[in-house]
């Protein structure tokens, strides 16, 4: 049950549930089309979703005031800079420790576009028929949750939330900005590159180099699977056969060309 107290429960427990048919994997654009445009940029969305991807997946971290940004990282530094003109630099310091104000008014993304926003990426998948993978990097915002669930409310099965903190997840059943939501359909997804996944009051797990038999008995547990981050188009095949329900890749044209008629 989704409303059961949290657990660690191992990956390899047997289970007398059907298994979850998946007669192919479907491609998760991971940070975007970040093979061919810059990680969580909106260019790297909007091109994920045109190349017809099932999924988008993007990192969201807050900022000091409850501002969520599309960013992977805890610091700006990487993926950011000053912006041309702005009288002051890039903060260098962490995203939680700055104001959105301070963001956007002095810095941009590397390649040219302002820092994104959650309401900026609703805004670009919106209107596609991608799905979202929302990797929450910290607590989110009434206004991340808020802005999701009136942006999919009549279409929730188009919403995976996902995370490497499981009591992170857990709270988004009961959280008045998403429990409507999660109710409907959006997946909680717990992240893990352990053989110890958190799977009471899961849908899924997104796992890091899965053996055949943790696929299968997970899957027999009535779990969606996903597997990150696959790259080489052999893996792509070997999970595929393997039975995974998703394949996050950084080289989403690459999943696409194995796996067409994604959406």
């Amino acid at each position: 049950m989704r409303f059961a107290a949290l657990a660690l429960i191992p990956a390899l427990l047997a289970s007398s549930a059907p298994a979850k048919a998946s007669p192919q994997p479907l491609c998760v654009a991971h940070r975007g089309n970040s093979a061919e445009q810059l990680e969580n940029s909106l260019a790297a969305l909007r091109s994920a979703a045109d190349l017809g991807a099932a999924f988008v997946e993007f990192d969201v971290r807050h900022t000091a005031d409850g501002v969520g940004i599309l960013m992977h990282d805890a610091k700006l530094e990487r993926t950011t800079r000053t912006r041309a003109g702005a009288a002051e630099d890039c903060p260098r310091g962490k995203v939680s420790e700055q104001l959105w104000a301070q963001v956007r008014e002095r810095c941009e993304l590397l390649n040219g576009e302002p820092v994104p926003t959650i309401d900026d990426a609703i805004a670009v998948l919106k209107p596609t028929r991608s799905g979202l993978f929302v990797e929450l990097k910290d607590r989110p915002s009434g206004a991340t949750l808020s802005a999701l669930t009136e942006a999919f409310a009549t279409h929730p099965d188009r919403v995976r939330y996902i995370s490497f903190k499981a009591k992170l997840l857990s709270e988004l059943a009961f959280r008045a900005e998403s429990s409507l939501l999660v109710a409907a359909g959006a997946g909680l997804f717990h992240v893990s590159a352990l053989s110890w996944y958190t799977t009471v009051g899961m849908d899924g797990v997104s796992v890091n180099r899965p053996t055949r038999a943790a696929v299968r008995r997970l899957q027999e547990r009535g779990l969606g699977v996903s597997v990150w981050t696959v790259d080489r188009d052999e893996a792509m095949l070997k999970y595929a056969d393997w039975g995974v329900d998703y394949l996050t890749t950084n080289r989403v044209r690459a999943c696409l060309s194995h796996f067409p008629a994604q959406i």
